[in-house]
């Protein structure tokens, strides 16, 4: 049982970690490229238009959120995951992946911004995997000693 309460708190920690990220990478993208007035989120037809107007700065700054807080999310649950920690970043990685879907599906964006973000989220999985189970293993090995 305690076992599984430090897995659920290091794919929590790691997936509220990468969704803060987000969160404040994009909110400084928005200060530099505000959404007009009267432009609902509810509307995804008016999103989409708005979204495939703006200038190619603002979606490298979403690609550079996406990177930053998955390879951070990842890192944090595989080094504080009790065990196996690539199934716990890998965890982390899906949820996050599946939001960005859910995002790319609902609101029309550039074609090159699509292959763009898959890529990010998969280099930016291996390297926090990467970083993150060594971390890992440091930690088990000063633990043991």
């Amino acid at each position: 049982m305690k076992a599984i309460l430090k897995s659920l708190l290091a794919i929590l920690v790691g997936l509220v970690s990468a969704m803060v990220l987000i969160v404040v990478i994009q909110m400084i993208s928005s200060t530099m490229h505000p959404m007009p007035e009267g432009l609902s989120p509810e509307n995804a037809q008016a999103m989409s238009e708005w979204v495939m107007s703006l200038p190619a700065s603002a979606f490298i700054l979403v690609l550079a959120s996406y990177f930053i807080a998955t390879f951070d999310g990842v890192l944090l649950a595989c080094w504080l995951a009790p065990n196996q920690p690539r199934a716990h970043g890998l965890v982390v990685f899906a949820l996050l992946a599946a939001g960005a879907a859910i995002n790319l599906m609902t609101i029309t964006h550039p074609g090159w911004f699509v292959g763009a973000t898959v890529v990010v989220y998969l280099v930016a999985f291996a390297m926090g995997d990467w970083l993150g189970r060594r971390l890992h293993q440091q930690r088990l090995a000063r633990a043991a000693v």
